[in-house]
């Protein structure tokens, strides 16, 4: 008896505890600040930019999806993103490759403008990887851009060569927010899948947060010249904290093991 009412306890415990993981098969919709490129794939997890041909066709473009609205309120309440991403053409070594979480602030359609968030970037032998907040609701610069309200909250120079043309990648990327006593903890990472080579590694703490509730996932394929830009199988995963009631259910299965 005491068995099953341990399993009863432990079920809802094991399915809130678990994480929420989904691929973000969009629509993915190209910002209004974007330049160049049409999008394909744009109703799955692997977004591409480009036509694999013209130059420049596959840079400068914003693209973001809508999320059912992620609450980080609780300690341990954690959202990350994980991808990949391949690029086709001539490159050069910038640090235009962007991924975050927003709030959009309402704005809707194609607006990509005014929202808070964070995003990372990756870097090179010659300019340094960004992790940046966007703190400041303004009506200048999109959600990844450097234009307009944005705090550079930690920044690591890695010293390689990012890309080779004519076709690079992939590249594994991510990025995490977590609710912690101090404020948020902001984890990323990008690094080459072939050799692990890291090309922009943060763990930062902001103890003064722009968000707490992300509505929208961002990708930004920026001035790297290449012809084309293929993102792959971008993945949202919320792992919320356990609620009040489920803790007391530890709590009582504790005192059942003790009774025993």
């Amino acid at each position: 008896m005491k068995s099953k009412l341990s399993s009863l306890i432990l079920a809802p415990l094991a399915l809130a505890s678990a994480a929420n993981a989904a691929l973000v098969t969009g629509p993915w919709i190209k910002g209004a600040s974007s330049v160049a490129g049409a999008i394909t794939n744009a109703n799955s997890a692997s977004p591409t930019v480009g036509d694999g041909t013209t130059t420049n066709n596959g840079t400068s473009v914003y693209l973001f999806s809508s999320l059912t609205t992620i609450n980080l309120t609780n300690l341990g309440d954690k959202v990350t993103v994980t991808g990949s991403v391949s690029f086709v053409g001539s490159a050069s070594n910038q640090n235009q490759l962007r991924w975050g979480f927003f709030d959009s602030n309402g704005n809707t359609g194609t607006d990509d403008t005014g929202w808070l968030g964070y995003y990372a970037s990756h870097g090179n032998n010659t300019n340094f990887a960004v992790l940046g907040e966007r703190d400041t609701v303004s009506p200048n610069g999109a959600y990844t851009s450097s234009t307009g309200a944005v705090n550079t909250l930690n920044s690591t120079a890695p010293g390689v060569t990012f890309a080779a043309s004519p076709n690079f990648g992939p590249y594994s990327f991510s990025l995490s927010l977590e609710k912690v006593a101090t404020g948020l903890q902001i984890n990323s990472s990008i690094s080459r899948v072939s050799d692990s080579q890291q090309y922009g590694l943060f763990n930062f703490i902001d103890t003064t947060p722009s968000i707490s509730a992300i509505d929208r996932v961002g990708l930004f394929s920026g001035s790297l010249s290449q012809e084309q830009t293929l993102f792959s199988n971008i993945n949202v995963t919320f792992v919320p904290e356990p609620s009040t009631a489920l803790l007391g259910a530890i709590g009582l299965l504790t005192l059942l093991r003790r009774r025993r």
